[in-house]
């Protein structure tokens, strides 16, 4: 029996210090309730620091730019997209044309293939006179649109047209059907645009 009391003895020796013995059910549920209570007050502790730091954080940043101290190159604001001033008068006489939208865009998409080929039937040496020019386009979109459609982006067409082309009834130069040609390429261009 000595053995038995020293063994117990040796063994009561050998255990940790600070070991927990075994508890009852209720008292592990205590202590799972009391780590998760801690943890979520230092979830509450940690996140009230972040939100400081990111006021502290935003606070810091607003002087410092006001300062003008801030490193490195600042984005510029985005300038405004160049005005192309043959859209923006093809674009306005097209939105005071009469018709509805749908039927304008049709006309329009009818107009820029006239000027597609327009841009084509200017190089054929037979075609010797601006004026001959002009009178073929005009019957063609009398036949193609009508005589009354787009009448307003045709007379702005017109304008257009006469800053190139002679208003005499003299022969096309080599340059004249050049720029002519460029010229209606262009306005099929703005006025396919449009129509989208």
């Amino acid at each position: 029996m000595r053995y038995l009391l020293f063994a117990f003895a040796l063994l009561a020796l050998c255990a940790p210090v600070g070991a927990q013995q075994p508890g009852t059910i209720d008292s592990t549920i205590e202590r799972i309730a009391d780590l998760r209570a801690k943890q979520a007050d230092l979830k509450k502790q940690e996140d009230a620091a972040v939100a400081d730091l990111k006021a502290q954080l935003k606070a810091l940043n607003e002087k410092i730019e006001k300062l003008g101290l801030l490193d490195g190159p600042q984005p510029k604001p985005k300038p405004p997209e160049p005005v192309d001033p043959l859209k923006a008068k093809l674009k306005a006489a097209f939105d005071a044309s009469a018709g509805t939208t749908a039927e304008k865009a049709e006309h329009a998409k009818d107009l820029a293939a006239l000027y597609r080929e327009a841009s084509k039937l200017v190089a054929d040496p037979a075609l010797v006179t601006a004026a001959t020019l002009r009178q073929k386009l005009k019957d063609a979109s009398a036949v193609l649109i009508g005589p009354d459609a787009l009448k307003e982006v045709r007379q702005a067409v017109a304008l257009v047209l006469a800053g190139v082309l002679p208003t005499t009834d003299s022969d096309l130069t080599n340059e004249q059907r050049t720029a002519a040609a460029a010229l209606f390429a262009r306005l099929a261009a703005v006025l396919e645009e449009i129509a989208k």
